[in-house]
Parts: C-alpha cells; sequence; structure tokens
C-alpha cells in the first residue's frame, strides 16, 4: 500500500494531519433506520453486496450459505450452500436480468446459481474446464454471456451455459474486465525492478479476441474496477511509484481524454466509483472527486482509519466509511452533511450499496436498510 513505502517523517506527518482534521457529525441527527435482519456472521464478507432487480439484496459470510433477503423488509428469501468454505472467495457478484442468475466465483471455480431460489445452476472446476480465475477480481456480463479474470494473466470469456468461447492471456496481473458491446478491456499491474508498479488498460475485440489497442503508465497499477461508459473507458491506479493517476481514455482508439496524476500521496484507487457527473477514487482514510468530462479535482474528504470498504451513491450524495462510522458527502462540494456510528452493540461496517429508495449497510451481526440522505425530509 503506498503508505508502506513512505518515509517514517511523512508517515508521521500523514497521522498528524488525518487526526487533526477528524470528521464530526455536523447535525448531530441519525438516518432513520427502515429495517434491520439478523446475521450469523462467522467469516469475513469478501463479496460485495449484490441487489437483483431491487428485490432481493444477496450477500454471504455466514455459515457454508449464500442468503438472499428483500429489500423491502428484510425478509429471509432463500439460502443457498456454499461448499468447501464459508463466505464466498471472490470480491463480487454479477447479476444477469436476463437470465436471473448469478454469476461468481468460489476459490478457483466458477459457480453459477438461480437468482429465483439460490440452487446451483453449475459450477465450473478449473482443473475440468480450462480455467483458473483469480479471486481478487472484477468481471463482467456480456451480450452473451460473461468474462471472468483469469489467475493470474488470463481473462475467460463464456457463454451463458458455461462453455469457454475463448481465454486472453496476456503478460501481467489481470485485475477486472469490462465491455461496451464489442469490445473488452482488461486492467493490469506489473511490480518491476525496485518495487515501480506499472499499469495497463488493453482493449480486445469481443468477438475474436484479438488486441486492439494498449494503454500503459508508470504511474501505478490499476488494481481495481475499470468502468466503460459512453465511449470512455476509466481507471484508477495505486501501487509503490511515486504518483497515481486516474485517466479516462477512448474506447475505440485508446487515446487519452484526460488525465490526473495525483500529487497528494494519499489520491490512489483502494476504491473507484463513476457517476453521471464524477468520478470518485478512494485510498486508506481519503476519498476524492474529478469531474467526469475534464478530469479536473473537485474535492477531497479525509478520515482516520485504513478502510477500504466500497463507495455508495445515490442521488447528489456519496457515502463511505472508516468501518466504525458512515460519512454521507454532498456529491458536489465534498461537504460532510452527516455521520453515521455503527448500530449499537455491534463493531464493523463490511460493505455498503445503494438502490433506488434504501442504503444497505453490512455489519458483523446484521443488514440494516437505512432511509438515504436525499429522502430525510419526505
Amino acid at each position: 500500500m503506498k503508505l508502506s513505502v513512505l518515509p517514517l517523517l511523512s508517515l508521521m506527518i500523514l497521522v498528524a494531519l488525518s487526526c487533526s482534521n477528524t470528521p464530526k457529525n455536523p447535525d448531530n441527527s441519525t438516518l432513520r433506520m427502515l429495517w434491520q435482519a439478523p446475521m450469523d456472521l462467522v467469516d469475513i464478507p469478501n463479496s460485495e453486496l449484490l441487489v437483483t432487480n431491487n428485490e432481493h439484496l444477496i450477500y454471504s459470510g455466514e455459515r457454508e450459505l449464500l442468503t438472499a433477503i428483500s429489500v423491502d423488509d428484510g425478509s429471509l428469501v432463500w439460502k443457498s450452500d456454499i461448499y468447501d468454505g464459508r463466505a464466498l472467495r471472490t470480491d463480487e457478484l454479477l447479476y444477469s436480468r436476463e437470465q436471473n442468475k448469478i454469476y461468481g466465483r468460489h476459490f478457483n471455480n466458477i459457480v453459477v446459481w438461480s437468482a429465483y431460489d439460490g440452487a446451483i445452476v453449475y459450477e465450473l472446476s478449473d482443473s475440468l474446464n480450462q480455467i483458473s480465475t483469480s479471486r481478487i477480481n472484477f468481471n463482467t456480463l456480456m451480450n452473451n454471456g460473461y468474462a471472468m479474470v483469469g489467475e493470474k494473466t488470463d481473462a475467460h470469456i463464456l457463454n451463458w451455459n458455461g462453455a469457454l468461447l475463448y481465454s486472453i492471456g496476456v503478460p501481467w496481473s489481470t485485475a477486472s474486465v469490462a465491455y461496451d458491446g464489442t469490445r473488452l478491456f482488461i486492467g493490469q499491474r506489473n511490480t518491476v525492478h525496485g518495487g515501480l508498479t506499472q499499469g495497463r488498460i488493453r482493449a480486445f475485440d469481443a468477438s475474436t479476441g484479438d488486441s486492439l489497442w494498449t494503454y500503459q503508465t508508470d504511474n501505478d497499477g490499476f488494481y481495481r474496477r475499470i468502468y466503460v461508459q459512453d465511449g470512455v473507458v476509466y481507471g484508477g491506479t495505486k501501487g509503490n511509484s511515486p504518483n497515481s493517476e486516474v485517466v479516462a481514455l477512448d474506447a475505440a482508439t485508446g487515446q487519452i481524454i484526460w488525465q490526473y496524476v495525483a500529487e497528494n500521496t494519499l489520491e490512489y484507487s483502494e476504491n473507484f466509483l463513476v457517476t453521471d457527473n464524477y468520478v470518485f477514487a478512494k485510498g486508506s482514510g481519503y476519498i476524492f472527486a474529478l469531474d467526469k468530462s475534464t478530469g479536473e479535482r473537485k474535492w477531497g474528504f479525509r478520515w482516520t482509519s485504513s478502510s477500504s470498504v466500497e463507495i455508495a451513491h445515490l442521488e447528489g450524495y456519496v457515502y463511505v466509511t472508516n468501518m466504525g462510522r458512515i460519512f454521507v458527502l454532498e456529491e458536489h462540494t465534498g461537504e460532510l452533511v452527516h455521520t453515521e456510528p455503527v448500530p449499537s452493540g455491534e463493531r464493523y461496517f463490511w460493505h455498503l450499496t445503494a438502490a433506488a429508495d434504501k442504503l444497505f449497510a453490512q455489519t458483523d451481526a446484521t443488514i440494516t436498510a437505512y432511509e438515504p440522505w436525499h429522502l430525510r425530509h419526505k
């Protein structure tokens, strides 16, 4: 992590500055709790929360179970066995509304569940199906199937039935894959001599797997999600290089539309989110916002911790957490409008996500649905 390579004196200064800027709750109120669903968490819930069709919330972390609850009231919809372990060994789950299926991985196998009842539709073994998937990965759905990040340099493209169409094998470690209808994009990183981390975003023809273009930077590696929206590919880096960056590339050519090279050592992308107007990048204890069209830095917000929980965004507000509190920020200014503590008797916020009219938080004991900030007076 970038802080680990700073000189000791610089690290002490950053800690002192962070401590002096500890956010306070500006209004002394609370987010209205809509419902809570008890949860028997026995392992760290690696996978992010998944909302399917704004009906069900899917999570893991209970003993050998994948669980679906209603977004309306938190009532149980189904539970599904996870064999050989407890929490899923993956960063994310994908949901296809067309197929009504959930796609993910567990250890090195790809697993597909029915979103209707949680039944396992099929499971692809790495030893039998010519695949080897990575736990630290961000995958994508396609028009005719899905693409999964391989271990460590591949991407596997499969149809809806799980048949392998082709694999992409490239140098450097692959962390994410995105899709825009005709092209696949992969985000990569590579550590070279002296601990320097480099990054690549590569584009491929989605039908043939042929290479189209490559973007390379010395400003750290693309460890997390890359996004493609409206003909633009967005990526943010982190690693051991002197600087990190956020970049927007033309999806057809790979040409740079804008590039933001961070001078602040806290500005790197442990988590990354692209919305209608902004690109949000979150490091350890810090989040900053860039204008989506120009890359201009709009604001930054700091707290004291090294949490790496994902960013949630809904109707003009950004939600981040130090795992003990949720910070609600106004998206245009970064102004802190509210601080929400973890529910009484619980310790950590593990995951956040937003859907329609609710903010969801997974703690060590419950799934909690909150009324989001923009609806608090309605």
